[in-house]
């Protein structure tokens, strides 16, 4: 007997008397990238930041890097929360020619 939930709003319905059963296709999310929590300094302007902990995208499920600047600034105040994708906060830059990390590491303190 093929029976129509009132709860499932998409997919195809398989016949069960008691279990309604949609086709989803899982979405396997690998393990989190690995960043430590605490303080960074920035390559450009050296200001540090705090990082909080690392969350995904809703709707893109990217890992993003959750942190919090450690200054005021006139623009967005004392504090301000920021995210950046965990990929770019972790990656490379050059400044004169060397190769830098955007985020270095400095402390686990804050």
């Amino acid at each position: 007997m093929i029976r129509r939930s009132p709860f499932l709003g998409c997919g195809e319905i398989v016949s069960c008397p008691y279990l309604f059963i949609t086709h989803i296709k899982p979405v396997i999310l690998a393990v989190m990238t690995k960043i430590k929590p605490g303080v960074y300094e920035h390559y450009k302007g050296r200001r540090r930041y705090r990082v909080l902990g690392l969350a995904r995208h809703s709707e893109t499920l990217e890992e993003m890097v959750v942190y919090q600047a450690l200054y005021a600034d006139k623009k967005f105040g004392s504090g301000a929360l920021w995210v950046r994708p965990a990929a770019m906060f972790q990656e490379t830059v050059k400044l004169d020619g060397q190769p830098l990390p955007r985020f270095r590491f400095v402390s686990d303190k804050s």
